[in-house]
């Protein structure tokens, strides 16, 4: 199962080089070089490997808030100790 991250790669056409270097990492088909690259945003997932392997800085993240809330995953482990440390409280009757 696959989730959005809630961020859609956006392409800065006065950087893009048109070297291919995102569409052959995207695994999601969501590039495609068409002078310079193009995003999909229907079939991109926000992932940032296409923007970590831009080499001229072109492809940023943006945030999208029709792909969902991002999930913080620190955010939720956090809350998910505080809430375990809660039951053992309670059930101490500290």
């Amino acid at each position: 199962m696959l989730a959005s991250s809630g961020y859609v790669a956006r392409v800065d056409e006065n950087l893009c080089l048109s070297c291919g270097d995102c569409e052959m990492v995207c695994h999601f088909d969501a590039l495609q070089i068409n002078l310079i690259a193009e995003v999909d945003e229907d079939k991109c997932m926000g992932c940032g490997l296409c923007a970590n392997q831009c080499q001229s800085g072109a492809i940023q993240l943006s945030r999208m808030v029709s792909k969902g809330e991002p999930l913080e995953i620190q955010e939720l482990i956090e809350a998910f100790r505080k809430s375990e440390t809660e039951k053992i409280s309670s059930r101490d009757g500290s």
